[in-house]
């Protein structure tokens, strides 16, 4: 109840009573798929007749900065962590909702992950306990934070995950602190190099590489 009285929109309220109890089954090699037409007709929300003011939805920001998308992905559940996304059907007269539980059991992940932010860590020759710790505390990205990305410009939701191990690993007030400084470059017109995402990782990538950084967060977990 508290998770659902925490959801701001009124159409990702009834998706969530709706849909995880489907998709409790399914893991992201394997997701629950529901049309977009279905689910609104599930849930007694009206149906737009164009495929596109369907997706935008469920995409587009609210009032509050973020997506009915943003408001789903990474709420718990009784058994794990709840995950969405989108992708077009395969005729492409609609849009599909992919859903997935991700069990809590899977949250930990070993040395052999292949996400780079693992793979940086582990080149840097920091203590391996720290890894281990810090990625059994893997949790959502929270409101706060998804905020200051949406500021920033930053595609989180495909880097979800990333964000996620980054946050674990530096710790939530030094990942934040990055964050509002993208937020801030993006305020002050700043450009990137590249783009807004890229700029941010690296800077991510550059902390958690910084052997200052770890010893202060190995230090912290020890504490």
């Amino acid at each position: 109840m508290e998770v659902f009285t925490s959801i701001r929109s009124s159409l990702a309220q009834a998706i969530y009573l709706y849909i995880p109890s489907r998709a409790v089954h399914h893991d992201e090699g394997n997701p629950f798929e529901i049309t977009l037409t279905r689910v609104l007709e599930q849930v007694s929300f009206r149906v737009p007749r164009w495929k596109q003011r369907r997706h935008q939805i469920f995409s587009q920001h609210e009032n509050e900065g973020r997506s009915i998308l943003q408001q789903l992905d990474g709420l718990p559940t009784l058994t794990g962590t709840f995950r969405v996304k989108l992708a077009e059907t395969a005729d492409g007269t609609d849009w599909k909702l992919l859903t997935w539980v991700e069990k809590r059991q899977n949250r930990l992940l070993t040395d052999e992950g292949d996400s780079k932010v693992i793979a940086a860590y582990l080149k840097s020759g920091r203590p391996r306990e720290l890894l281990h710790q810090a990625l059994s505390n893997i949790e959502p990205l929270n409101d706060y934070e998804v905020g200051l990305l949406v500021g920033a410009k930053v595609e989180f939701y495909k880097n979800r995950r990333f964000f996620e191990i980054a946050r674990a690993l530096l710790r939530q007030a030094r990942f934040e602190s990055l964050l509002a400084e993208a937020k801030g470059d993006e305020l002050e017109g700043r450009k990137a190099v590249k783009n807004q995402t890229a700029r941010l990782i690296n800077r991510i990538m550059e902390a958690i590489s910084t052997p200052a950084g770890i010893a202060k967060a190995y230090s912290r977990i020890q504490q």
